[in-house]
């Protein structure tokens, strides 16, 4: 991972800037998981935007500035995971171990961000 992006999404997660939720990247109550923090910063830096349909979802997408097709609610967006230098997805299986592993310690685990910076600080 991109070291700069990296220190910055610890930094944002220790903040106490975002409130932390669960089943979405960003939803309309303003509540982030940990990737959607990152997709925040990506945000901010002008790499995605969001997508506010609340249709059905009333999750907020991120999406590729350049290409409103690469957009998720709930995984990490391939230009964020580009952006950040986030290990890819296993080439073989598709598997995309750290992102589930991240998603499991926030939303099944319900590790605080500190704690999750934590992990990100050590194994990332």
């Amino acid at each position: 991972m991109n070291p700069e992006i990296k220190a910055k999404w610890i930094d944002a997660l220790n903040s106490g800037n975002y409130e932390q939720g669960t089943g979405a990247l960003h939803n309309d109550r303003d509540m982030y998981c940990c990737l959607g923090v990152l997709c925040e910063l990506a945000r901010q830096e002008g790499i995605v935007q969001i997508l506010a349909e609340k249709k059905v979802d009333p999750s907020l997408a991120y999406a590729s500035v350049e290409e409103s097709t690469d957009f998720s609610r709930i995984n990490l967006p391939d230009v964020v995971r580009e952006w950040s230098g986030f290990p890819a997805r296993d080439p073989q299986s598709g598997w995309d171990v750290v992102s589930e592993a991240l998603v499991s310690l926030n939303d099944g685990k319900r590790l605080t961000f500190p704690l999750i910076a934590q992990y990100i600080e050590e194994n990332l």
